[in-house]
């Protein structure tokens, strides 16, 4: 059976879909000598997670010579390595399918767009950009040879003005599905209106301080075929008129199926008549919604100064099909049972207790607001709501710990593989006793937690603590103090027997993580490299 996998496997007319995450850096140049050169040729799908990874293979390989290449996701290109790029997988006969992250600013966003919509067979582009997108305007296409003739998906995950945007939609006249961010903040002259997109049947839009109007010219314009809208607004409660809504869609989207409205206030929002005056159960209520099965609810946290609650999220509920979904104050009386959540968010002191809804699929959960501190049940309630032993992702936002909720929260969470602390706060954290320190051993020979983020406030205690808690750990980021910044080093570094390879310490300076390390020969084939505001140290 070995011999005729290999037989199979080293067949020239066997594609390969590589998917590379971070590993080693020894590993992944075993990889790209012994797996990605040698079979070039029959490569179709490869993707790459990491910036490191990344800017590795784009220094080692022309990606024109994938000539079967129909795939490409690279998370981490640099505006150096970008252009040149796009510029190659234009030579690529069957490339269709294009997802970027970006790493760094751009002075011209038009030179990447004219890029991507020169590839000659494209379908599918997906753009990330961690920084704020280009500000400067875009043209708009002058004939059809300017425009993409194949580009069905389009993906733009960055903030950009209603102009911005209304440009780039007139270089894909056969563009299905949008997703974008637009910003009022950054929206310049809309005169000219978008342009009109014949084929656009699913639209996904986040706007923030957008009015209403503004984006009612935007959608009337897009396309009369839409059957698919989504929405997440913030910041302007001119979106609360269910009238105007129905009105909207009645004579400018006739074939809607799904409308999915989410409308987010938070605290720093400023309060215009339209919020103070919105009460949820005397809108969105008519029969134009309830015959569509389109239902709403909302949550709240209560005034302060006030007896009365204050609205801060409200949102579809029928059909719900949001991957993230957040947990305020508010009680939900409806038993619900919500499927396409993976990613669930409890704020405040959220009452799990009387909390009906539940969520089967979720793998990743976030708490704010000390909600651990203040709740001595919480593995209890949190487990009717959820199934706790799925969990692969826990951040921990704003939780002052002792020793003991840590040691419950792991115990019941074995699968965990990333565990993240906005801030270290640890009550007791010394010393520990006898049966603190049993149970700590009986954590560290279960859990499986190979990515830990301290974004704040760690020490060379905590990292001792948590070497010896997660002895299968691997990628490590770091908020700490320049004064500890040698001794954590050394710790880190000069134990061999651990599996960590990668460390981002935020908020350092790379050139003296550079002379500590070569200064005390903590490490020789390693990497060293800027990453947004870490330096991301490889080996």
């Amino acid at each position: 059976m070995n011999i005729r996998f290999q037989l199979l496997f080293t067949s020239p007319n066997y594609h390969l879909k590589l998917n590379l995450p971070l590993t080693s850096k020894s590993m992944f140049l075993h990889r790209c000598i012994h797996l990605i050169k040698p079979n070039v040729n029959r490569i179709i799908s490869l993707s790459l997670s990491h910036y490191l990874t990344t800017n590795h293979f784009l220094n080692s390989f022309s990606i024109d010579s994938f000539i079967h290449l129909e795939t490409l996701n690279l998370i981490g290109v640099s505006s150096t390595n970008l252009i040149l790029l796009l510029t190659r997988l234009a030579t690529l006969s069957r490339f269709v399918s294009l997802s970027i992250t970006c790493i760094d600013n751009w002075k011209n966003a038009y030179v990447i767009y004219q890029c991507i919509f020169r590839l000659p067979t494209i379908k599918y582009c997906k753009l990330t950009f961690l920084n704020h997108g280009d500000r400067n305007p875009i043209p708009y296409a002058i004939d059809k040879q300017d425009q993409c003739q194949t580009l069905e998906y389009l993906i733009i995950d960055s903030w950009y003005s209603l102009s911005q945007i209304n440009a780039v939609l007139t270089y894909t006249p056969r563009l299905t599905h949008l997703f974008c961010r637009l910003a009022w903040a950054l929206c310049s002259n809309i005169a000219d209106g978008p342009a009109v997109l014949l084929h656009l049947t699913h639209l996904t839009v986040d706007f923030y301080q957008l009015s209403f109007n503004e984006f009612e010219i935007f959608l009337i314009k897009m396309s009369r075929q839409l059957i698919f809208l989504r929405l997440t607004a913030s910041w302007n409660g001119t979106f609360f008129s269910s009238d105007r809504w129905e009105q909207l869609i009645l004579n400018h989207i006739p074939h809607l199926r799904t409308f999915d409205f989410q409308y987010n206030i938070s605290p720093e929002c400023p309060i215009d008549d339209d919020i103070t005056n919105f009460i949820p159960t005397d809108r969105f209520i008519s029969t134009f919604w309830s015959n569509r099965n389109w239902f709403f609810k909302y949550q709240y946290w209560p005034d302060n100064n006030d007896d009365e609650p204050f609205p801060i999220v409200f949102y579809s509920t029928h059909p719900y099909r949001r991957k993230h979904y957040e947990l305020i104050e508010c009680i939900d009386d409806e038993d619900i049972e919500i499927n396409s959540a993976s990613h669930l968010t409890i704020r405040q002191q959220m009452n799990t207790i009387t909390c009906s809804s539940h969520f089967p699929n979720i793998t990743k959960l976030t708490l704010n607001a000390n909600f651990l501190d203040k709740n001595g049940q919480f593995i209890r309630d949190i487990n009717r709501i959820i199934s706790i032993s799925k969990l692969k992702y826990l951040l921990l936002d704003e939780q002052e710990l002792c020793i003991d909720q840590l040691i419950e929260l792991l115990t019941f969470t074995s699968n965990i593989h990333s565990l993240t602390f906005a801030q270290m706060f640890f009550l007791d954290f010394h010393p520990l006793s006898i049966e603190q320190t049993d149970m700590i051993h009986s954590i560290s020979m279960k859990n499986k937690i190979t990515e830990l983020n301290i974004e704040h406030g760690c020490t060379l205690e905590h990292l001792k603590f948590f070497i010896n808690l997660c002895p299968r750990l691997q990628h490590l980021t770091i908020g700490i103090s320049e004064s500890l910044l040698e001794s954590i080093l050394k710790f880190l570094l000069s134990n061999k027997d651990s599996n960590l390879f990668s460390l981002r310490i935020l908020n350092m300076n790379k050139e003296t993580i550079n002379e500590i390390i070569r200064r005390e020969i903590l490490l020789e084939n390693y990497s060293i490299e800027h990453e947004n505001s870490a330096i991301h140290l490889w080996w």
